[in-house]
């Protein structure tokens, strides 16, 4: 019996490998293109440690919030560590700090609220020009953002980065009362955009919570490790 072969010829970037097992790109830098069409028309991307990383910034965001939640339940630092890692040796899941406090009986709403009283990323965070130069690169795409945190903190932290010009809207918290990684987030942009999910990408720093969803409803997505990914992504994905 005759056998025929088909071969697939893929462009691969330069700096990349293309893993055909998962069908993605890989590059040497710790960046991974699960999927992005040359036809989209949309990225979205998470702001807290994908945009900009600043270690201070996230340790006081944890660290307010950890102590809100112990002043709430009356419990000293070293409970507040303790129930929330046994949650998370329960639960064995990648989840957001505001599941987490739902979990242990902190509406949203209540989430919400504390996180507008609290962050203050103005007091941590400055103008990247870099940044804004590559975003400036996607000038034919829509660009949005989704956040876990409120609306007026993802847009403060927009203004403090000096990039918040290119982002036509953000979903954010207190936008659908739900917290990546459930899908009412991602749902809410696809509504907002108005396009086919296959024309909108994805851009995070967590699987689990950034992108795991938007590839099961068809866009495209991109794992970030580092400032340099993101300062890379107008070459990577093509956008001149």
């Amino acid at each position: 019996m005759l056998m025929s072969q088909a071969l697939l010829y893929v462009c691969v970037p330069p700096g990349a490998w293309y893993l055909p097992h998962l069908a993605v790109f890989r590059y040497d830098n710790g960046m991974t293109i699960y999927r992005c069409p040359s036809w989209a028309k949309a990225l979205c991307f998470d702001i807290d440690n994908t945009l900009y990383r600043n270690e201070a910034y996230s340790k006081s965001q944890t660290d307010l919030l950890l102590d809100r939640l112990g002043r709430e339940k009356g419990w000293d630092r070293e409970r507040v560590h303790r129930e929330m890692a046994e949650l998370k040796e329960q639960t064995k899941t990648e989840q957001s700090q505001g599941n987490w406090f739902k979990m242990l009986g902190i509406p949203i709403s209540t989430s919400v609220k504390w996180r507008q009283e609290l962050l203050q990323p103005r007091q941590f965070l400055c103008p990247d020009q870099r940044l804004a130069l590559t975003l400036s690169r996607f000038s034919r795409m829509a660009l949005c953002a989704l956040t876990n945190n409120p609306v007026i903190i993802g847009r403060r932290t927009l203004d403090a980065l000096g990039v918040s010009r290119f982002f036509g809207f953000i979903i954010g918290l207190d936008t659908t009362g739900f917290s990546k990684p459930c899908p009412e987030p991602f749902m809410a942009v696809q509504k907002r955009l108005g396009i086919d999910p296959s024309g909108i990408v994805m851009i995070g720093d967590r699987y689990e919570v950034d992108l795991a969803i938007p590839l099961s409803l068809g866009w495209g997505a991109v794992l970030v490790e580092s400032m340099e990914d993101v300062y890379t992504l107008p070459d990577a994905l093509g956008a001149g």
